[in-house]
């Protein structure tokens, strides 16, 4: 069983659709009944202490987070998980960690997709969202554009508009921000644009999982795997037990 803790819930939700997916797969994954308790920690909370209290069965735990203005993923480990012990990189990644605590075997992935401005070094885990819409360019739209309420779609100018709502998002929307000299500075700003132009009042949490439904259930697993596969790499390693 692997437990999952995350910073914040677009990671824990992700990963959830995921797993019942199958693109994670080999190990129940563990849903408390309120997520909230368990994505919003503080990574010096986790410490042994807390480690030996949870039941005995809990014995993977997969830790996500986002590397921020870190210059590497092990400065950040250094920084935040050190007082858990020496972390070990797991091959083939340079963003995912091991080590064992209490007979628990504890991954830690770093989120390390960068920012779309390049003057902002933040890397976070929105930008693998980022880079899925962009891998399947406006195919996804159209899916999207498919399932808005019957108001928004009639106002559309034509069958055309995932195209145009596609453009608008990764490219109108963001230029025009620079044009007035105001440019986004990270990928969930990006993201953001990119609900607005399919005119929907949701949250990026809500759209993550639209998007990861609409490329899962119209052939495009591929880029889904390509998209997060250094979380696939993690999850199969950890499944193996794999800590050198």
């Amino acid at each position: 069983m692997v437990m999952v803790y995350c910073e914040g819930p677009t990671e824990w939700y992700v990963i959830r659709k995921l797993w019942k997916n199958g693109v994670l797969s080999g190990a129940n994954l563990i849903q408390p009944d309120n997520a909230d308790v368990h994505i919003k920690n503080n990574p010096q909370s986790i410490d042994t202490r807390f480690l030996s209290n949870l039941p005995a069965q809990w014995d993977k735990f997969l830790l996500i987070y986002d590397q921020e203005n870190k210059h590497t993923p092990r400065e950040w480990i250094d920084q935040n998980l050190s007082h858990l012990g020496e972390w070990n990189k797991v091959e083939p990644d340079d963003n995912v960690f091991c080590l064992m605590v209490n007979s628990r075997l504890v991954y830690v992935h770093i989120n390390t997709a960068p920012s779309p401005n390049e003057s902002n070094d933040y890397k976070d885990f929105d930008g693998y969202l980022l880079d899925l819409i962009k891998k399947v360019e406006d195919k996804v739209a159209q899916r999207l554009f498919q399932n808005l309420p019957a108001y928004i779609r009639s106002a559309a100018p034509s069958s055309n508009i995932h195209h145009t709502i596609h453009q608008m998002g990764l490219q109108d929307i963001p230029d025009l921000m620079d044009k007035n000299k105001f440019p986004i500075q990270r990928s969930k700003g990006i993201i953001y644009a990119y609900i607005t132009a399919l005119q929907l009042s949701k949250s990026h949490v809500w759209f993550s999982e639209k998007l990861i439904d609409a490329c899962l259930q119209n052939g495009y697993t591929y880029q889904v795997k390509q998209a997060f596969q250094t979380f696939i790499n993690a999850w199969d390693n950890l499944i193996k037990g794999k800590c050198p």
